[in-house]
């Protein structure tokens, strides 16, 4: 592969993934309000452990699939800019906003299946547990959009490979600014 394709490759994944980006990292920024900051658990345990944890609301899903619809919601509006055309790798045109909530819905299900399994291995909310807070979400969003469109092997190692470098550098820069004590 030339570099333009290669640059076109990763251009492509990106776009594919915003709504699902967008998805997961909104539950951090939500408002932790009355019944928007109850944890999806509703502090239920499992084996003496949570299921999912105080950092899991319900906020955070509503507010994660919301931001998942609006994102798509944004690509469908941009579908005729050449720019954005010629990254697309899923016709807009379609002009539906059920794919935005598969992959907002699908990176939500996925953090949530990954933190449940976190919980029983006993990390706590907040540890790095790598190469899975990663990639959870990516998963996640693939699979249950898969009901609709599957992305091409390279599309989706190109996003593999680019959830993991944003992952990383946003772990640095998160760990300089001491938002986080892991920076992975």
């Amino acid at each position: 592969m030339s570099m333009n394709e290669i640059l076109l490759l990763f251009l492509q994944a990106i776009y594919f993934m915003v709504p699902a980006y967008f998805a997961n990292m909104t539950p951090v920024f939500t408002t932790k309000h009355g019944l928007l900051k109850t944890p999806v658990d509703n502090y239920q345990k499992v084996n003496k452990g949570r299921i999912f944890g105080d950092h899991k609301t319900i906020g955070g899903v509503i507010f994660g699939i919301l931001a998942g619809i609006v994102l798509f919601i944004v690509q469908i509006l941009l579908k005729d800019v050449s720019f954005f055309k010629s990254i697309s790798i899923i016709d807009y045109s379609w002009g539906i906003v059920y794919f935005g909530f598969l992959l907002g819905a699908g990176a939500i299900l996925g953090d949530l299946v990954k933190s449940f399994f976190k919980r029983r291995v006993r990390i706590n909310p907040g540890k790095s547990w790598f190469p899975f807070d990663q990639w959870d979400f990516v998963v996640g969003a693939l699979l249950l959009s898969a009901i609709a469109f599957i992305p091409s092997w390279k599309v989706i190692i190109a996003i593999l490979v680019i959830s993991m470098a944003i992952h990383l550098v946003s772990g640095v820069v998160s760990k300089a600014t001491k938002l986080k004590e892991d920076w992975i």
